[in-house]
């Protein structure tokens, strides 16, 4: 997972993070794998999925915002 924070003042995505991860097993809707990051900054951010040979498979993206009822906390809205 290539994890990538949009920079509004250079207008830019900047790679925050490239985390590797093991997939393991097969089912018959496919296979499933996780990245998690703490500490993320407001704004817009996309994940894109990589193959071995950083091939583009998928990307998702999604916007933090703070949450108005709780301080200190964000919330992901998926698009």
């Amino acid at each position: 997972h290539k994890w990538q924070w949009y920079n509004p003042i250079k207008k830019t995505w900047q790679t925050t993070d490239n985390l590797a991860y093991a997939i393991h097993g097969g089912r018959q809707q496919g296979y499933r794998g996780y990245t998690f990051k703490k500490n993320i900054k407001e704004g817009e951010w996309r994940v894109d999925i990589l193959n071995s040979h950083n091939q583009v498979l998928g990307r998702v993206s999604f916007e933090a915002v703070k949450d108005t009822v709780r301080t200190r906390r964000l919330v992901y809205i998926l698009r």
